[in-house]
């Protein structure tokens, strides 16, 4: 007499019947079936197809695995496995998608960043657009190492911003860059007699880089005032904090840096282009 645990296992079922129960494609069965996965029974007289329950509950297996992101060949490997080392191979599978997943992990993480760190400024720039913020205030910046690279300078933003060296030397490096591009001008009066000959490209990066590649930016008070539009008409803002500095004050230092909110990265648009320029600034003591 059959048992029922026999009987059980006798169970054959055809690829559709298969497709159906278990809610999976014929055409991925067939694929299975190819590379060896989910081996399928077959009739000796006529070669026809049949799976049975054992062929059944592999692939809910499958399914998790999938779900995990183990890749078909990593679930072969784990599926095939033969009893006695089973528990090693498992571990030595597991360990490496762990450490897969970590990396994806890291990537992703490094990704979401660079996303929101750009959706900010889109804010920032709608929020400056929209209330017309263009008053000089004194703003304390936060210190921080920024990845740099010095370069000459001949008036034309587009290149200093949208820049192809940096962009190669960046990739070299392996490095993956977050934020606003920053260019650091050694004197504010030369560049706004159009003198300025030289320039200094910053920015900051998801990963830290080796410390001989960046430069930190001490905390500091900043004398700070968006400029709205084009880059054309930018000295009438260093002419405006200049001015907003004296009656207030303050003394400038030399140095200067404008932080491209929103640029040629996001707009042809001149007209919607929102670039903060920043000076260090302290206050004079008059007696």
């Amino acid at each position: 007499m059959t048992n029922n645990l026999e009987k059980f296992s006798l169970n054959k079922y055809s690829i559709s019947d298969v497709s159906k129960l278990c809610n999976i494609s014929t055409k991925a069965l067939r694929y299975y079936d190819k590379i060896g996965l989910i081996k399928p029974k077959r009739f000796n007289s006529n070669n026809y197809r049949y799976y049975t329950d054992d062929s059944l509950f592999l692939i809910p297996i499958i399914k998790y695995y999938k779900q995990m992101g183990f890749t078909l060949d990593e679930m072969n490997q784990l599926i095939s496995c033969s009893d006695y080392n089973i528990d090693n191979i498992m571990q030595e599978v597991f360990k490496r998608k762990m450490s897969d997943l970590f990396e994806e992990q890291k990537g992703l993480e490094i990704r979401y960043n660079s996303v929101n760190d750009w959706y900010n400024l889109i804010l920032e720039a709608k929020s400056v657009q929209e209330n017309q913020n263009t008053d000089v205030s004194i703003q304390f910046f936060s210190g921080d190492d920024y990845l740099y690279l010095k370069q000459s300078f001949d008036e034309n933003i587009r290149a200093s911003v949208i820049n192809i060296e940096f962009t190669d030397y960046v990739e070299k490096m392996k490095a993956n860059i977050v934020g606003p591009v920053i260019l650091q001008f050694k004197s504010h009066q030369a560049r706004v007699t159009g003198e300025a000959k030289e320039t200094c490209i910053l920015q900051k990066t998801a990963t830290p880089c080796p410390s001989e590649k960046t430069i930190f930016i001490g905390a500091q008070p900043m004398a700070r005032c968006y400029h709205i539009g084009s880059h054309s008409t930018i000295n009438k803002t260093y002419e405006k904090i200049a001015t907003w500095a004296k009656l207030n004050n303050y003394s400038l230092a030399d140095e200067c840096y404008e932080r491209y909110v929103i640029d040629y990265w996001t707009t042809k648009d001149s007209d919607k282009y929102v670039t903060e320029i920043m000076i260090p600034a302290k206050r004079v003591v008059t007696h």
